[in-house]
């Protein structure tokens, strides 16, 4: 819960124009490489298993795509445009994969392509450059 307030606080800071106290607020979140999902597809057995690894695909899939937006915009910022071009093509083709993924709708509306149709405008605008 702690760790969570922080995530919120320096959320609230960035969004009111207060960027020197965002880093300070974030370096007390640990660094942690795992996620309770994880462990729980890892784990567990049966439907727990199943459920946790579901659950944890989308949230990957949602976390990478918008990681290699945010790495492609860095690096594009820096004049480095092969660099940035080469980050929107993976996420678009991260994107294009999921087209073919299901509905698991026991837990999701929609599936992670659908879910990701604002970024995947995103990143065709941002190829179009």
């Amino acid at each position: 819960m702690k760790y969570d307030a922080c995530r919120i606080l320096a959320s609230c800071y960035r969004e009111n124009g207060r960027n020197d106290l965002v880093r300070p607020t974030l370096e007390i979140i640990p660094e942690i490489y795992f996620s309770k999902l994880e462990l729980m597809a890892s784990l567990l057995d049966g439907d727990d298993s199943y459920e946790a690894a579901q659950k944890q695909k989308n949230i990957s899939a949602e976390d990478l795509i918008d990681m290699l937006i945010i790495a492609g915009k860095r690096l594009r910022e820096n004049g480095e445009t092969e660099k940035a071009e080469s980050q929107f093509r993976i996420a678009q083709k991260v994107m294009d994969a999921f087209a073919e993924d299901f509905v698991e709708d026991r837990w999701f509306t929609a599936t992670v392509y659908a879910y990701t149709s604002e970024q995947r405008k995103e990143v065709e605008r941002l190829l179009a450059e």
